[in-house]
Order: C-alpha cells, then structure tokens, then sequence
C-alpha cells in the first residue's frame, strides 16, 4: 500500500511540473527600425536659401526696388526643415516640410561651418538680371549668388553651397501623387 501511495505523489508531483504556466503578458514593441526623426520646430536655424527676384514696376532709379521671393527653404538645427514656392502674386503654391536625420543634418553642418565666405573678383560681368538666391546661415546672409557673378566663392564655401543646393532638390522633389496626371486639386 505504501508503494501505491508512493507512486501517486510521484504521479502527481510529475503532472503538476508538465502543467503549463500562467500566460505572460506579450512584451511591448519596441521602436521600428527605421523611426523618423524628431525634430524641435523651434530649434535655431541652421541653413537657408531664398530664391528672389527684383519687382520694380517702372524700373526708374525714384521708384523703390522691391524684393519678391520665389521660393524658401530654411533649415533649422534640429534636422527640422521647410520649403515654400510662391506664384508671380506672392500666393504660396506648394509647401513642404520635413525632419533629416543627424547623420544627414551633421556633414553639411560641417561643410557650412568650414566655409569662409571669402570671395575674389574675378571678371566684370556685364548681363544683368532680376533673380538672385540668397544663402544664410545661422541666419545671416553669407553669399547672393546672381546670373554673372563678378565674385568667386572659396573652395569650401562653394562646397557648402553645392552641398545645400543637392540636399534641397533630394528633399523637396515632387511626389509621384504631384507630377500624377490624375492629381486630385483642393
């Protein structure tokens, strides 16, 4: 009888092991992958390009030159960035926005603060036109890039520029919904 009563607890204790646990809560995800990032709005800008035009009416020396600006693109220090276009009246015609990660934000920092601005007169140039671009950073004016430039960039300094100039067509490309024949209109 002993051995009966025996073999039962070991039958027991045996089947109460192979019972299965109480469920676990699943564990949370963690973030993706491939996380945008983000970027402070309010953070100090970085870099920016204003492509304008002169809006004279008569184009007489009494009237006042008055500036247009075709399109906006500021760049702030948190990867943050903005372009605008606007049509001939001044109306916004397209508005883009987004977040660059560090790892694209950071070389052209350093481009930027590697660059001297320094210019050196190399031809007298004679064309004359009404549109410029603008480039700031830090939100001060460095370099007025103009049809016929009378002014050579520095090396570094036109690096930057090349640099801003390449990141601003990459970001503010037209989607394939934009260039679509059957875009829907507001």
């Amino acid at each position: 009888m002993s051995r009966l009563i025996f073999a039962s607890l070991i039958a027991v204790s045996s089947f109460a092991a192979a019972a299965p646990e109480s469920p676990k809560p699943p564990t949370p995800p963690g973030p993706p992958r491939n996380a945008p990032a983000v970027c402070s709005k309010t953070s100090p800008e970085l870099a920016g390009v204003l492509e304008r035009h002169i809006d004279s009416p008569t184009g007489g020396r009494a009237t006042p030159v008055r500036f247009k600006t075709d399109s906006a693109f500021t760049l702030l220090e948190s990867g943050a960035w903005t372009y605008n276009a606007f049509d001939a009246s001044g109306k916004a015609t397209r508005k883009v926005e987004g977040c660059l990660e560090p790892v694209t934000v950071e070389p052209l920092r350093a481009l930027y603060t590697k660059a001297t601005w320094k210019t050196t007169p190399v031809i007298h140039c004679m064309v004359a036109t009404n549109s410029f671009t603008d480039y700031t950073f830090h939100g001060g004016e460095v370099w007025n890039a103009r049809v016929c430039n009378s002014d050579k960039l520095d090396d570094d300094s036109a690096k930057a520029i090349t640099a801003i100039t390449q990141l601003i067509a990459d970001v503010t490309a037209p989607s394939p919904l934009e260039t679509s024949r059957g875009k829907p209109t507001k």
